[in-house]
């Protein structure tokens, strides 16, 4: 999932960076992890909801919103 990866920081950017505390360096991951959780829930369900549709003849939007959490590993 190339899109999804962050790309190179600059150099001012890795200094930066740095100047963060540990705190807000993982709040920053989580929400990374948490961001790249929904978009590949997301992309799944794009992909599904033609079969789902064509099966049932019903979409669920709130398939997005539960992908995420639902993936949280226990």
């Amino acid at each position: 999932m190339r899109w999804l990866k962050p790309r190179e920081r600059t150099p001012v950017e890795q200094l930066i960076g740095e100047t963060h505390g540990a705190p807000s360096r993982s709040a920053r991951e989580a929400l990374r992890w948490a961001w790249n959780l929904f978009a590949v829930g997301f992309i799944l369900t794009a992909v599904n909801v033609p079969q789902v549709l064509a099966w049932q003849n019903v979409a669920s939007p709130v398939a997005v919103v539960i992908a995420g959490p639902y993936t949280f590993p226990a």
